[in-house]
């Protein structure tokens, strides 16, 4: 069974969105970027040493790690089970429609960083 362009496309988006979960939890659950956390950004700086978003941030690392790796392991797998040559085009469609969303979720990330960073200077 030979598989299609479109058939790598969905692939790749599938595998850069469970890639893009990993590292954000990766890196909540090393203490860092509790500005993703919802709310971490209307407290002020001395607000947010005395809240508890710093175990909020680990846990939700956590659970984004887990989420990455299932999103990429399961979204992966049906993928592969349930591809019909044929489909390539309706494939690479969904599959472009995916990398935009996790290109778009890293840029969100990216501005959120940017401007905590802002705030804390």
């Amino acid at each position: 069974m030979g598989f299609d362009w479109g058939f790598a496309v969905f692939v790749a988006g599938i595998l850069l969105m469970g890639l893009v979960f990993v590292v954000a939890g990766v890196q909540m659950a090393r203490g860092r970027w509790r500005h993703v956390l919802a709310g971490a950004s209307a407290l002020s700086k001395r607000e947010r040493g005395f809240a508890a978003t710093g175990q909020a941030v680990r846990v939700m690392g956590v659970l984004l790690v887990l989420l990455g790796l299932g999103v990429a392991g399961i979204g992966g797998w049906q993928a592969w089970l349930s591809y019909v040559p044929g489909n390539d085009g309706m494939l690479a469609f969904a599959g472009a429609i995916i990398v935009l969303v996790d290109l778009f979720v890293v840029w969100a990330l990216h501005a959120a960083r940017e401007e905590s960073e802002r705030e804390d200077s």
